[in-house]
């Protein structure tokens, strides 16, 4: 089961066809939901803020 989406080598279009199938007879509640965890995700990990909350992080190791 993906819980957030799936990840592949870059330039691996072997992989990709071969998971391509399998994702296809997910069913699409499944799918939207998938979609919803991999942006929260995403957000929660490269948004603005949280690239704010890392660099005062780093900051304030390098202080300590």
């Amino acid at each position: 089961e993906y819980a957030d989406g799936c990840l592949f080598p870059p330039g691996d279009s072997s992989e990709l066809a071969a998971r391509l199938p399998e994702l296809a007879a997910l069913p699409p509640r499944a799918l939207a939901e998938m979609g919803q965890r991999g942006r929260k995700l995403v957000e929660d990990r490269f948004s603005w803020p949280a690239a704010a909350r890392q660099t005062v992080a780093l900051y304030e190791s390098l202080l300590a």
